[in-house]
């Protein structure tokens, strides 16, 4: 009985080991756009106040393993204040594995509410549990344009769904 199980266990492992141990998958290179959903924390420096809201963004790829576009807006909420933030990421990729990439991104953002442009600094860690879903941690550094210049730290994490390329 034990060796059954042991056969089972050794026919199951040599048909999943493909995700299990990293190996991506045809699907994964024919995305059209990855669509990410989550939450968005941003924190004044120095102690400054905190905003939360949901974040919406689609990354687009022009150049693959080069260059990866990400629009993103976050109406972000403070004391029943809300101001809607946009931005506009360039990242370049860096895959740590098959399953987990890093990008490093800069571009710019702008809050509507005090019309203010601002320069944004993010990286973004992305697991993909299978070639369709995942999710990210993106941690970011913004620097506004206006006469404060206001600097903030924030955080957004969600889900990963990625749109096919028909």
């Amino acid at each position: 009985m034990k060796a059954v199980h042991a056969a089972v266990m050794a026919v199951a492992l040599a048909f999943g080991s493909g995700q299990a141990f990293g190996q991506e998958h045809a699907e994964a290179e024919h995305r059209a756009a990855v669509l990410e959903i989550g939450a968005a924390g941003e924190w004044g420096i120095p102690g400054g106040n905190g905003s939360f809201g949901p974040s919406v963004g689609l990354a687009v790829t022009p150049i693959e393993h080069l260059l990866e576009i990400e629009f993103g807006v976050s109406p972000m909420i403070n004391g029943g204040v809300v101001d809607w933030k946009s931005e506009i990421i360039f990242k370049r990729p860096f895959e740590l594995s098959k399953n987990v990439e890093l990008m490093v991104g800069v571009g710019p953002g702008w809050s509507m509410s005090t019309n203010t442009v601002s320069a944004i600094a993010m990286l973004d860690l992305m697991y993909w549990a299978t070639p369709q879903y995942g999710w990210f941690v993106e941690p970011s550094y913004s620097y506004a344009f206006n006469g404060e210049h206001e600097k903030n730290l924030g955080l957004k994490v969600g889900l990963l769904i990625a749109l096919p390329a028909k």
